[in-house]
């Protein structure tokens, strides 16, 4: 009908190829849906000014039937066209430029949610640098964004990005606006989600009367919220402690140091994990952290200090190195390969060692607050291609930590020598005489000879330490019924047996 009245190309017909193109999808005609949907965008694009909305809603539609039919990259290849037409004609910073990155977000945030989160913050900081500001695009974004983070348990950055979405919509939306008070709640959940109550239980409040003046006090919104305020109440945690609230802060202190290729020197407290090459010291790190992160080999593998700080964490277990904090590692073999490429970085093959730290934290609902530090393994003589001072290098490297007051010293000794000539506990009697903060460790109490046990070590009546002796088999390894090392296993599988 409209043809018979209105001109070949116009709005009004264009929107009804749009609506007929919707009927064939939902049909499942996605063929069919799909050239209607381009007639509409092509007609558009000729009927209306370029930089209307209206088009991005147009490509949108596209996009979304390619992903229904599987052809994401063809999809992405149509955006990507778009988007050079559109940043030649209206510049690289235009609103519809940023709509069409989210556009391709959308389309990557399942099959590569890394490379989506470029695209969508290239979009937002286009959108908070454009004038006028598109107040509109600039919170759906953010709304984008919110819920891709929260899908991977990066509560940190979904807060940020929720934060950021309630400051605009406050400058469009009036004070006690439903969309408001969504974002009041869904601050509330990250805070909770984070271990903040204080925080959650303020949002929580503030988006509970907003619920009321608009649904009254029987709304099921309004139910969810006071269920959520009553829980939070009840599950109130004791204050945090001191050293709890230092953590955050000394790490933003080691990044800073570590940028500028120097030490953090602070008396902290911390374990320093002391032994000779070989002796294990690495596997009882991994098992108290539980997870394989550390290098492998059979020559001197540990050339640098790590310092390891666990912190006890909600959501999704990940790690950060003070080198790279803004990159979150979520495998675990990809650590462990950061941690060679980063020692590498630093210690050339002629060199031996360093003293200059790897800052390491794991983020973990299965770790207590603590931090370890893992030294370069004692040797007697240096071995081939070794600088001729490697000893004393690596003795100055440990001396430097355990000579602390407040380092716990965890001495690692392998069970099968003689506990009277072990290389870590002759350290840590250098610093600490009285044994008052020095843990013996005996390792591979399995492979001892036959009519040889650890018994009077570990009573404590050989070398007498204040907190005495722990014995493990390291993990990995699985006895046969002869009490004989009979498969390796990985952590979990350790964890389990």
């Amino acid at each position: 009908m409209f043809k018979r009245v209105l001109p070949d190309q116009h709005a009004s017909i264009a929107r009804c190829l749009g609506q007929i193109g919707y009927v064939n999808e939902k049909k499942g005609d996605l063929n069919v849906a799909l050239d209607y949907y381009y007639q509409e965008l092509t007609m558009e694009e000729q009927c209306l000014p370029f930089d209307h909305p209206k088009l991005s809603s147009d490509l949108y539609w596209i996009v979304d039937t390619y992903k229904k039919m599987g052809e994401h990259e063809k999809a992405i290849e149509l955006c990507q066209n778009k988007l050079n037409i559109q940043q030649n004609r209206l510049g690289e910073n235009h609103p519809r430029s940023a709509r069409t990155l989210m556009i391709i977000a959308n389309v990557l945030q399942k099959k590569d949610p890394n490379e989506a989160v470029k695209y969508y913050e290239k979009a937002l900081s286009i959108l908070e640098n454009s004038t006028p500001p598109d107040y509109q695009t600039t919170s759906e974004c953010l709304t984008c964004m919110t819920c891709l983070y929260g899908a991977y348990n990066m509560n940190e950055d979904a807060l940020r990005c929720e934060l950021k979405a309630l400051d605009v919509n406050r400058t469009i939306l009036s004070s006690d606006h439903i969309d408001i008070a969504n974002n009041l709640r869904n601050i509330g959940i990250s805070y909770r989600e984070m271990n903040n109550p204080s925080e959650a239980l303020r949002y929580f409040n503030e988006s509970l009367s907003i619920y009321k003046v608009n649904y009254g006090s029987e709304h099921e919104k309004v139910k969810k919220v006071e269920a959520d305020i009553a829980t939070l109440n009840e599950e109130q945690p004791l204050p945090p402690s001191n050293m709890e609230l230092f953590i955050p802060m000394i790490n933003q202190l080691q990044h800073i140091f570590t940028s500028a290729n120097a030490k953090l020197i602070l008396t902290l407290p911390q374990i320093a994990v002391v032994g000779a090459q070989s002796a294990g010291k690495s596997s009882v790190l991994e098992n108290i952290v539980g997870r394989d992160f550390l290098p492998r080999g059979g020559n001197m593998v540990t050339k640098r200090p790590l310092v390891l700080q666990l912190i006890t964490s909600q959501g999704q277990e990940y790690a950060i190195f003070g080198h790279k904090p803004q990159q979150r590692f979520i495998n675990y073999a990809d650590v462990r390969v950061e941690i060679e490429n980063d020692t590498k970085a630093v210690v050339r093959e002629d060199m031996g060692v360093s003293n200059l730290p790897i800052n390491l934290t794991i983020y973990s609902l299965h770790v207590v607050n603590l931090t370890l530090v893992d030294l370069p393994g004692m040797v007697k003589v240096p071995s081939q291609g070794q600088p001729p001072d490697i000893v004393k290098k690596i003795d100055d490297i440990i001396l430097e930590y355990i000579s602390n007051e407040s380092c716990l010293i965890l001495a690692v000794t392998l069970a099968n020598i003689d506990i009277l000539t072990s290389d870590a506990l002759v350290m840590a009697r250098s610093r600490d005489p009285m044994g008052k903060r020095t843990i013996g460790v005996l390792t591979k109490i399995d492979m001892m000879g036959k009519g040889h046990n650890a018994r009077d070590v570990l009573l404590n009546k050989v070398v007498v330490l204040e907190r005495g002796f722990i014995g493990v088999v390291l993990r990995g390894q699985r006895l046969d019924e002869y009490g004989r090392v009979s498969k390796e296993l990985d952590i979990p599988t350790a964890l389990e047996y």
